[in-house]
């Protein structure tokens, strides 16, 4: 009889905390039930992880939450308790202020900061009256417990309601942090345009440089692009989407139509120059008068993006027509990961090519939505939304969770016990670490990503099989048949007491999984 061969896989350790560029990684996203996570009080809602790993909301009004059990329950704090209440301009009149879009970061070192406008409070629109704009910000280094006292970024008094929102932020390389925001104080032309500027934060001196510069520039395309959202490529790169007017001057079915917003994305190398933004989700009636608007973007660990927002397009409910609030939320995923280099094609209705339509939320027929964001940490995608009725009452922030992978497999040297998807189970064979490159069981790792293995000890040739993919690596050899055509390894296939081993990355990644290396504690993961 001959031998049952346990065939084992080698991993090149991996280092590094940044988003795998590897299409096909994921599967499509589906959201738990709603009931899974609570409802909590307050709008705007924005999400960070702590240093800890512990995931944090912060939403209107200055309220920190803290959840150690993937959003299944929250404690909550006051961080507004250092930031001004009322100002007093050069003018002698005293300002009561507003603090809104609360914007929470968390940089590489822990340091905690929170970005947020301060305006004057219950401003009458077209009334003259003076009106104070500005963005603010704090900072905490005990992982947001307490916050030492706001500093004013930008201000300005003007007679309208034009000035400073949405402020987010981004560590943008090893030394800076950009706080960029929506501006239609400083522009040059009277209408609805707006840009998008940012300052300045040195890590290493701890201060802020108030110098302000512009990200994107709607006045120059007659675009009001406000309410930015940013995140981090697997590049190494940024995207930034925007509430844009790209479509008030474009050409759908040979006519001019106005619509009045759009999700333009925006990509850049350094945070400091983007290009010009590019409609990736619109109404799908171009000509109906409908918006996109007040979007929000997270990168998934295998690149790919999704970018979520509100639309007034299909809305079930009363519509009211002093009220622009009801609407509903909409969410779009890149099909491959998103790179600076990435080719953006507009979209002429709908989600652009290269995206496609994810469900998040479908609210009641009496209920609006309004304001979102979408956060990615770990295994987890989080979505949260504010919620009111048509009738009246509180409005109430509901989040979602979706896990980004079906499968997740937990690996470490010397240990024969190992996890899938939480589960602990047993290996025959621990794994083990032979010069630079850690061996793993293959038989393991291809039954728990939905593969096969056989064994031909006439040929000294594994069989990896999948419903797609067919992997044939002999012993020795160092090109593999990938469903017939020949593919070279990084390491060619041993055996060693009986047991073969295979270079896992090729494997895993061949049958559509991500693989990552903890070197603290010997631990490969991977997911799927």
């Amino acid at each position: 009889m001959k031998k049952k061969i346990c065939i084992c896989i080698a991993m090149v350790l991996l280092l590094g905390c940044m988003p795998i560029c590897a299409a096909d990684a994921l599967g499509m996203i589906v959201f738990a039930d709603e009931r899974e996570t609570p409802s909590v009080t307050g709008g705007y809602p924005r999400f960070e992880q702590l240093a800890d790993g512990t995931l944090i909301l912060v939403s209107g009004g200055g309220t920190l939450r803290r959840s150690n059990d993937n959003g299944k329950t929250w404690k909550s704090y006051s961080i507004a308790y250092n930031a001004a209440k009322k100002v007093v301009s050069s003018t002698g009149t005293e300002h009561v202020l507003s603090l809104e879009n609360w914007q929470p970061y968390v940089a590489a070192d822990g340091t905690v900061f929170v970005a947020y406008r301060a305006r004057t409070k219950d401003y009458v629109k077209k009334s003259g009256a003076e009106f104070y704009t500005s963005i603010r910000v704090m900072k905490s280094t005990n992982n947001g417990y307490t916050f030492a006292n706001e500093e004013v970024l930008v201000e300005s008094i003007t007679d309208n309601f034009n000035g400073y929102w949405e402020p987010i932020l981004m560590q943008i390389d090893e030394n800076t942090i950009a706080l960029y925001y929506a501006d239609d104080l400083n522009v040059d032309k009277v209408g609805p345009q707006q840009n998008i500027n940012y300052v300045t934060y040195d890590i290493p001196s701890g201060t802020w440089d108030k110098t302000v510069h512009t990200a994107i520039n709607g006045v120059s395309r007659n675009s009001r692009d406000g309410m930015p959202g940013i995140t981090r490529l697997c590049d190494g790169g940024f995207a930034m989407v925007v509430e844009a007017h790209d479509y008030a001057k474009r050409i759908f079915d040979r006519k001019y139509y106005v619509c009045p917003f759009v999700i333009g994305l925006s990509l850049s190398k350094d945070g400091k120059n983007w290009n010009s933004p590019v409609p990736v989700a619109a109404p799908d009636n171009l000509t109906a008068g409908y918006s996109c608007a007040a979007p929000f973007i997270a990168t998934l660990p295998d690149g790919r993006v999704v970018i979520t927002y509100q639309t007034d397009e299909n809305y079930v409910g009363e519509r009211l027509d002093t009220d622009t609030s009801r609407t509903t939320f909409g969410a779009i995923v890149s099909d491959a990961p998103l790179t600076v280099d990435t080719v953006l094609t507009p979209s002429t209705g709908g989600a652009a090519e290269g995206f496609s339509k994810l469900d998040v939320f479908t609210p009641a027929a009496k209920e609006y939505t309004l304001w979102n964001s979408v956060y990615c940490a770990g295994d987890q995608l989080y979505f949260a939304g504010g919620f009111g009725s048509n009738g009246g009452g509180s409005s109430s922030l509901r989040i979602r969770r979706a896990a980004v992978y079906t499968t997740v497999l937990t690996m470490t040297v010397g240990k024969t016990a190992y996890t899938v998807n939480g589960e602990t189970k047993t290996m025959d064979a621990a794994p083990l670490i032979r010069g630079d490159r850690t061996m793993l069981p293959v038989r393991y790792v291809a039954e728990a990503l939905g593969a096969s293995v056989a064994w031909d000890a006439d040929t000294s040739t594994a069989t990896v099989m999948s419903d797609t993919v067919e992997i044939r690596i002999t012993v020795g050899s160092g090109t593999a048949l990938v469903n017939g055509e020949s593919v070279p390894l990084d390491a060619p296939a041993f055996v060693e007491k009986d047991r073969a081993y295979m270079p896992v990355r090729f494997i895993a990644e061949t049958l559509g999984a991500a693989v990552s290396w903890d070197g603290t504690t010997s631990t490969a993961t991977i997911r799927k």
